[in-house]
């Protein structure tokens, strides 16, 4: 490959055909350029224009030598062909290139798009929240109220879970055990008690990540309710997933006020 400017390129490529210098010294149009001139010592040089399908001369594609050499008609339609199957090259590969480029940014808007979704579905959980909450307050049956602070309190829980779920949401897979302490830090805000979070740092289909955050959140919010101390809660992935919540403060240790699946 030589740069346009010292070759004989720049010359090429400013006509639409084959470009031939039988002998370079004794062709005035080649006397000056530093290959002819300096000690490459070059005496012969054919190039046909490479050029875009929209017309556009990039290059040339030629053949040269440090002797003087006739050439014929069919050697320069042989080269002419020759560049034909480097642009067809050239343009697939830009075309490939660009198909990836689209498809980037395809996959970007897709992204944004689901994440605009996942936000308006986060505000509309909270609203069902605040509604069920605001029934709550002027319920005047004892029982009713009661229900709807426990149906407020699952729609806030799935509000919650799909919330840190989408944290890892463009991977095919994520780190449950990175998901789980996330999750676990605001319950900890809101039920007032420290969470500690260990296990695993194993990867699973962000297809199963959400149901082990509707448990969890579930076994924690029992284990606060009838503990009395720090939780504990372990996740571990061998052949198969195990999530544990342990109550600290029981008596005996282990499990204690909390609980344990499998799955």
């Amino acid at each position: 490959q030589i740069g346009r400017d010292p070759g004989l390129c720049a010359s090429a490529i400013l006509g639409a055909g084959p470009y031939i210098l039988n002998d370079a010294k004794a062709d005035p149009r080649a006397l000056a350029n530093p290959l002819v001139a300096g000690d490459f010592g070059l005496r012969f040089y054919a190039g046909v224009p490479l050029t875009t399908s929209d017309g556009y001369n990039l290059g040339t594609l030629c053949v040269i030598d440090k002797e003087p050499r006739p050439v014929s008609q069919d050697q320069i339609d042989d080269l002419t062909d020759l560049a034909s199957i480097v642009m067809d090259q050239l343009e697939f590969r830009l075309s490939a290139r660009r198909a990836l480029s689209e498809a980037s940014t395809s996959l970007k808007r897709a992204g944004l798009l689901s994440r605009e979704i996942d936000h308006r579905v986060m505000n509309s959980l909270q609203f069902v929240v605040s509604l069920l909450q605001m029934q709550r307050r002027t319920a005047t049956d004892g029982d009713a109220g009661h229900q709807l602070e426990l149906a407020a309190g699952r729609v806030a829980a799935v509000a919650r879970v799909h919330r840190h779920f989408h944290l890892e949401q463009d991977a095919a897979k994520a780190s449950c055990l990175t998901y789980l302490k996330g999750l676990c830090s605001e319950l900890s805000n809101i039920l007032e008690i420290p969470i500690m979070v260990e296990g695993d740092a194993a990867l699973l289909p962000t297809t199963s990540i959400q149901p082990i955050g509707l448990i969890v959140n579930e076994l924690v919010t029992n284990a606060a309710k009838h503990g009395g101390g720090k939780l504990l809660v372990t996740f571990t992935s061998q052949d198969i997933c195990e999530v544990a919540v342990c109550d600290e403060e029981a008596e005996g240790g282990g499990v204690g006020r909390g609980g344990r699946r499998r799955g």
